[in-house]
């Protein structure tokens, strides 16, 4: 009489065992994107608030024209945010945003065209009284880097599934033998 494999303790402990690896792989997965999700946000989130205080010490130095130079600047400097707007009441200043209405601390944008898959994440400060100043940076690529990890967990996850099960198999097979 032959015993099936499947029949068992060994297979059972071994399915046990997957089962955990599995759910902890995936547990691993979800709390790896979302550490991931929220430092890509703060790390924009302290560019932004870098190029506002830099806006902000412009503007007390030399008033509004300086803070329309130091945004100038940021816009072409490699590593600054992606996106500023300095606004007096309507009225756009500077930035390559368009005047919005004025609200403050972190808010997500839609990206100008509505391109699909991108958004700002940024910050709106008031730095003087009716003086707007917004500086924000395009989540695709943080969206893309994420997207690339998760591929990667799962590719790692389903290679050690794998191995598993293929472990699983050969102490079947050789206790047949």
């Amino acid at each position: 009489m032959r015993i099936s494999a499947i029949h068992t303790e060994g297979f059972r402990i071994a399915a046990i065992f997957v089962a955990i690896f599995a759910l902890s792989a995936a547990v691993f997965t979800i709390i790896t994107l979302v550490i991931v999700n929220e430092e890509f946000q703060d790390q924009i989130v302290q560019f932004a608030n870098a190029d506002i205080a830099a806006v902000k010490v412009g503007y007390r130095t030399n008033g509004v024209a300086e803070a329309h130079e130091v945004i100038s600047q940021r816009m072409a400097a490699p590593g600054a945010s992606d996106f500023f707007l300095l606004a007096r009441g309507e009225k756009k200043l500077a930035g390559n945003l368009a005047s919005m209405p004025h609200k403050t601390g972190i808010l997500t944008l839609p990206y100008p065209g509505n391109a699909a898959g991108h958004a700002i994440l940024g910050v709106g400060v008031f730095i003087a009284p009716n003086l707007y100043v917004f500086s924000g940076s395009d989540l695709y690529h943080a969206r893309l880097a994420r997207q690339r990890i998760l591929r990667t967990l799962i590719w790692v996850f389903l290679g050690a599934l794998g191995l598993a099960l293929l472990g699983n198999k050969l102490p079947a097979r050789q206790a047949e033998a």
